[in-house]
């Protein structure tokens, strides 16, 4: 019989408050409960609204229906020293494609201070496919430039596939509503990597 998870639970695992032993036995729960895990996004949502935090979400969990995570890591030719980077300069992020590179377009989203947003691409016309991006053995090099403020960043790349729509008239968050929603389920290929801007 699968287990239920009460509101009590859920809130523990989504503060991380619970010992090593409760959260493994609630995230197996939850990979085997959709039900549980819709309860446990709107609840990451609604936390990050009360603390004023705009975050794309990536599940932690390996479910039936989810892709597989998406391999991605900062290059180290850009560091100044160990995952540093200075404002304004570029630094690039290595991407393994999970299947032909053409297929896909990436889109690159900055974290900082509780505010996401979309750094690549803002325009149609310089959103390209993988297969455009420079090589770096089997991984393609996406090459972003830091932000100016100094402090942790976070950076989410998703993966579109090419020839999906997009309405670049709408506003930024409405535009990429849909690829956001299918980082969050589970269903879009999706990966964040952390720096420290100096």
């Amino acid at each position: 019989m699968m287990r239920k998870l009460n509101p009590r639970e859920l809130a523990a695992y989504a503060a991380g408050a619970l010992d090593p032993g409760e959260a493994t036995a609630v995230a197996d729960a939850l990979a085997v409960d959709a039900e549980a895990r819709r309860r446990l996004a709107a609840l990451n949502l609604r936390m990050d609204e009360i603390r004023g935090i705009d975050r794309w979400r990536i599940p932690r969990l390996a479910v039936e229906g989810r892709v597989e995570p998406l391999a991605a890591a900062l290059a180290g030719a850009a560091m100044t020293g160990g995952r540093a980077v200075r404002g304004g300069h570029p630094f690039a992020i290595l991407v393994n494609p999970p299947d032909r590179a053409e297929a896909w377009r990436p889109v690159v989203v900055r974290e900082h201070d509780g505010v996401s947003e979309v750094v690549y691409p803002t325009t149609a016309e310089e959103w390209r496919s993988l297969d455009a991006w420079p090589r770096a053995g089997e991984a393609r090099e996406l090459v972003v430039v830091a932000a100016s403020e100094p402090g942790r960043h976070r950076y989410v790349i998703a993966l579109s596939p090419v020839g999906a729509e997009v309405d670049w008239a709408a506003a930024p968050d409405a535009r990429w509503a849909e690829l956001r929603a299918g980082v969050e389920d589970g269903t879009t290929f999706a990966a964040a990597v952390e720096l420290e801007v100096a």
